[in-house]
């Protein structure tokens, strides 16, 4: 398995990007900010450009020091996918992925 850290910003940017097929197994969105923040997560296939269509969580909430975890879920990713996210605040929340490759 491997980690990748990012920290949001009110930009859609690429958090994750696969090489070969992978799946991720865990993402952990952890509010740093004293105050509650919320994400967004796109699941974007290769060759394409990140847009509401790609949106599987919106304006997900995670109060302030708290983190929200995707763990039932895994996604299951070709080669070039990725995985898009922002933030309602810069530098409030960080990302950290755990993934496989398959």
């Amino acid at each position: 398995m491997s980690i990748a850290n990012t920290t949001l910003t009110t930009v859609a940017t690429p958090i994750y990007t696969s090489s070969g097929s992978s799946a991720t197994t865990v993402l952990y969105f952890h509010n740093t900010d004293g105050s509650s923040q919320s994400f967004n997560l796109y699941v974007v296939p290769n060759g394409q450009s990140v847009d509401t269509v790609h949106r599987v969580y919106g304006t997900k909430p995670v109060a302030s020091q708290d983190t929200y975890i995707i763990d039932m879920e895994k996604l299951l990713l070709d080669n070039g996918d990725r995985l898009y996210a922002n933030a309602s605040a810069n530098s409030a929340i960080v990302t950290t992925i755990s993934y496989t490759s398959i």
